[in-house]
């Protein structure tokens, strides 16, 4: 009647072999047994973004230093102090 069908006998209904089957067919495989699933590209863009932010904040405290100084009329020490007091 129906030639080339096979009953399965496996425990997972067919909604879970297609589910399983798709993720396979989504990860790329870099050696035998092992798959890569594109978390490492998340964590590069994550902390190219990080080092960026980091140093336009630095390059901001730098350009806005001596306005900085001139309006609490107070000397640099006490500035860069309270500066990393609040970052860190």
């Amino acid at each position: 009647m129906l030639e080339g069908y096979t009953l399965s006998t496996s425990p997972f209904s067919t909604s879970d072999t297609a589910i399983s089957a798709t993720k396979e067919a989504r990860a790329i495989v870099t050696e035998p047994g092992r798959q890569k699933d594109g978390y490492q590209w998340t964590a590069l863009s994550v902390t190219t973004v990080g080092a960026l932010l980091a140093s336009m904040q630095g390059s901001a405290l730098l350009i806005a230093l001596p306005n900085i100084m001139a309006d609490l009329l107070c000397v640099l020490f006490v500035i860069i102090l309270s500066y990393s007091v609040m970052v860190l």
